[in-house]
């Protein structure tokens, strides 16, 4: 594996392309150029990933196309999985009988890169919304989640707001009048009725259909004691799908919340301290005890990366 993410193996076949997302990299943390010109195609990311092309629709790949050409959710994500690397090799280090099976990682890679495939549209949405719902999605930050969707895109679209509201008409799910928040909270059920049909392992399905569980949304039937009952699946909710959730939220806050890693942690345990969702579903406790044992490898993994990457500037500051 290579500093951008990419084995050699797929350096290799993409050549000079693969190596290109090295041009805005920033220490460790995985950055894409912003310029549609310069971005390579999802396709050597999913190979990487583990992801197996051939049982992936081409509708799949194609919507995440889009959201690689449109918005930062895709480089997102692939951070995640970066993270997830990371805290893998953290717990195989320093508690192996705890070390990842094999089935997890995957599960938790296939959760964090298609969890925002709904940030697209619908299935069925046609090409035109498609373009319209991606845009909007692709507007991330300074954003009030009280603003209605029209006001939204006079605000941020004023030259093309006619054409924009005549293409998402009759979108089911979206109307001029519901919030901002009401239509992000859509790409939880949009992700989940796309990938139910992509050859996806289901449980990595499970694992992107959770991971806003927190907030309330949550697209598969899941009973009062919180176990899932979707797709044949009938269990709790497990570690993949803490990680996944967990990990959005955490890239969330670093990256569009400019906040600290410390920071962004205390976000996370305060999270699951006050969750009336939690408290409803959570019998006994074991779910949040598991997600406040995952925040803890997150912090303990990542924090050793912050402190390398401080480490490593206290001693280019000596050398000069």
């Amino acid at each position: 594996m290579d500093r951008f993410g990419l084995s050699k193996e797929v350096g290799e076949m993409y050549g000079d392309a693969a190596l290109a997302i090295g041009h805005e990299y920033d220490e460790d943390r995985l950055v894409m150029p912003d310029s549609k010109e310069a971005r390579m195609s999802v396709v050597p990311f999913l190979h990487d990933a583990g992801i197996d092309i051939s049982k992936l629709s081409q509708r799949a790949i194609d919507r995440l196309e889009m959201l690689h050409e449109n918005t930062r959710h895709f480089r997102d994500e692939l951070q995640s999985v970066e993270y997830i690397r990371r805290i893998s090799d953290y717990i195989a280090k320093h508690d192996s009988a705890r070390a990842f099976e094999d089935g997890e990682i995957e599960q938790i890679i296939v959760g964090t890169i298609f969890s925002d495939i709904g940030k697209t549209g619908p299935r069925g949405a046609t090409q035109e919304q498609i373009q319209v719902i991606t845009d909007m999605y692709g507007i991330d930050e300074k954003v009030s989640p009280n603003d209605t969707v029209a006001e939204f895109i006079q605000k941020f679209f004023p030259y093309r707001a006619p054409e924009m509201i005549d293409d998402y008409n009759g979108v089911s799910g979206i109307d001029s009048d519901m919030t901002m928040r009401e239509f992000w909270d859509q790409h939880v059920y949009w992700s989940y009725d796309i990938i139910q049909y992509t050859g996806l392992p289901v449980d990595g399905i499970i694992a992107a259909a959770t991971h806003h569980i927190m907030e309330g949304n949550i697209p598969i039937d899941m009973d009062e004691h919180g176990i899932i009952h979707a797709l044949g699946v009938e269990r709790k909710v497990g570690r993949p799908e803490v990680f996944v959730m967990m990990l959005d939220k955490y890239d969330a806050q670093i990256r569009r919340g400019g906040r600290t890693h410390d920071q962004a942690i205390a976000y996370l345990y305060d999270r699951v301290r006050h969750n009336k969702l939690l408290d409803q579903i959570d019998d006994g406790g074991e779910l949040s005890a598991l997600m406040v044992s995952c925040i803890r490898d997150i912090d303990m993994a990542l924090m050793l990366q912050e402190d390398a990457k401080d480490l490593d500037s206290a001693s280019a500051m000596a050398a000069k």
